[in-house]
């Protein structure tokens, strides 16, 4: 049996993939190839707090196990190379031709629904604060609708489990956003996540209100600073 992330955090990220693949019995032929192409394209890639952006989706999988949820091996597959690929659209310059060409059709269509519509600040700049207010909105809205009435409980694991990640590590964001940002994100996880968080797992749910008081406690250190 593997060790989790916690226990190894001075392993490489190949070290914690391998890691990861024996807990949940994935034979690297499976998945390495998702594995290689996010190593490439966040190579040298930091997180606010620092650390390489690859840990993130290995975290992820590592909360997944821990938290005991009961999924299909298939599924399972599904979901660790989905974890592995789901920031790449957003947050490198991977096109959907590439990702259709490498992963198929398939896999490219659980990142789509897991990503969230950026709209240009162009766009937004021409709006009325009442107007942006509303497409924001709109965007969320339809975001979360995408997940989490899904009849897939896949979108809704791991979308639960990145959130969950980032407020494990809040003091990254602290370094990014502004106060009222940190708060708004403080409440719309309470609000969205943590009421879905209850229905997959009393553990997971549990560990949002942990994660979620620490987060509050290094947010009312940035008030009294």
């Amino acid at each position: 049996m593997g060790k989790s992330i916690d226990s190894k955090r001075n392993m490489k990220p190949i070290e914690l993939f391998d890691n990861l693949r024996e807990l949940f019995c994935i034979n690297k032929s499976e998945i390495g190839d998702a594995f290689l192409f996010i190593a490439e394209k966040f190579k040298d890639k930091k997180r606010d707090s620092g650390e390489e952006v690859i840990f993130h989706p290995l975290r992820i999988l590592q909360i997944i196990h821990d938290s005991g949820l009961n999924l299909s091996k298939e599924d399972l597959k599904i979901m660790f190379k989905v974890i592995l690929l789901h920031d790449v659209l957003e947050d490198t310059d991977t096109t959907e031709e590439e990702m259709i060409s490498n992963f198929g059709l398939k896999i490219l269509n659980y990142i789509k629904i897991l990503t969230l519509l950026r709209i240009p600040k162009e766009q937004l700049n021409m709006l009325s604060n009442e107007e942006e207010d509303k497409v924001l909105k709109e965007r969320d809205k339809k975001y979360f609708e995408g997940i989490f009435k899904s009849n897939n409980i896949l979108f809704k694991v791991i979308k639960i489990c990145d959130r969950l990640d980032n407020i494990n590590t809040f003091s990254g964001l602290l370094k990014r956003l502004p106060k009222k940002s940190l708060a708004k994100y403080i409440s719309s996880t309470e609000r969205d996540y943590l009421p879905e968080a209850k229905k997959l797992s009393n553990k997971l749910y549990k560990e949002f209100i942990n994660s979620l008081n620490n987060a509050k406690k290094l947010l009312k250190l940035v008030d009294n600073n």
